[in-house]
């Protein structure tokens, strides 16, 4: 009968567009009253999960396959990548897939990969930081493997920007997860390690030279050492830090984060051309994309109803939503109302 009038979970396209995209921004139940605020019809916040959900397959369809090229050519492209755990329900942490253990060994979150593509134009020399280009920030969620989201945002990028891809920086932390992304899917990509990540390492290399965090040298030490590491000079970390080190074993662990990743830690000449060297976007991200929505006070969700969401959410964020509507509705016959 749906098919036949034209609706979608017994109401119309309008509502449930208005009802999707409530559920995106907000609990269900603010969903509800929103939507009966605004289109005068009263859905319960049930109803409003259920016509959410059901369009999981067309919010992901829209992702895969109903992204244009750009118009223009950017003069570059970032990409950078994270995670952040959303609460699941009891019975849900007992999948494998679930991550984030507790003290006792037992799940609390199951990890959301967060992902973000966005261009910018370099200004190397300006002593500005640089920034993003206007509206060109889209998201992927996805509780998938890591190797199966790289290839997603692969495919993303792919099809913004096809031909020869113009210069590509991806930006992230250390976690092997997220390096195999950026080796698996992005080779061609320059890769770069987010520098506040890398200066919140230089803590434990600290420790290990037994400048403790209360002792007054601790902040002149640490401005130092992320002074050389700004400055690209982290074979003077490492080489001071084999100097003043009190505990040997402590200290080769500590560095081992430096030796691996000083190929991605040359930040004074990313700076000098004018790129990101902060992953602030993707932090940006997992708070306001993911966490304000999926991660709020007594929130346990199912894995289904998470795995629903996350494209709706992931589609609004990015300011794709009509575009979305555009796209669900194409084709689909329309009834006029007889005056």
């Amino acid at each position: 009968m749906d098919e036949a009038l034209g609706l979608m979970r017994g109401v119309s396209p309008a509502v449930a567009a208005r009802a999707c995209r409530q559920a995106a921004l907000a609990p269900f139940d603010e969903a509800s009253e929103t939507c009966g605020i605004l289109s005068g019809t009263r859905l319960s916040a049930d109803r409003i999960r259920a016509i959410a959900e059901s369009m999981r397959g067309a919010a992901e369809d829209f992702l895969d396959n109903a992204t244009s090229p750009e118009a223009k050519r950017p003069a570059c492209v970032v990409v950078e990548v994270d995670g952040k755990g959303a609460p699941l329900r009891r019975k849900e942490l007992e999948a494998a897939e679930a991550r984030g253990k507790g003290e006792e060994g037992v799940a609390k979150t199951r990890e959301v990969k967060v992902g973000a593509i966005f261009t910018f134009t370099p200004n190397p020399g300006e002593g500005e930081p640089p920034q993003r280009d206007a509206d060109s920030t889209r998201y992927r969620l996805s509780t998938q493997t890591a190797d199966a989201f790289g290839e997603r945002l692969w495919h993303d990028v792919e099809a913004r920007f096809p031909g020869e891809t113009p210069l590509t920086l991806f930006l992230s932390d250390a976690a092997p997860g997220i390096l195999n992304i950026r080796s698996n899917w992005f080779p061609f990509a320059v890769g770069i390690i987010d520098v506040q990540h890398a200066t919140e390492h230089l803590g434990p290399v600290l420790d290990a030279c037994g400048v403790a965090a209360k002792e007054k040298a601790r902040e002149g030490e640490l401005s130092k050492w992320r002074a050389w590491l700004l400055a690209g000079k982290v074979d003077e970390i490492i080489r001071e830090a084999e100097r003043q080190r009190v505990d040997a074993n402590a200290c080769d662990k500590a560095l081992r984060y430096f030796r691996e990743g000083k190929p991605f830690m040359r930040y004074a000449e990313y700076r000098a051309k004018g790129w990101f060297i902060g992953s602030g976007v993707i932090e940006g991200a997992c708070k306001n994309v993911v966490a304000e929505r999926f991660c709020r006070s007594g929130m346990f969700w199912s894995g289904a109803g998470l795995e629903a969401m996350l494209p709706l959410r992931a589609i609004v964020k990015s300011g794709r939503y009509a575009a979305f509507w555009r796209h669900v509705l194409r084709g689909k016959r329309q009834i006029a109302c007889a005056a």
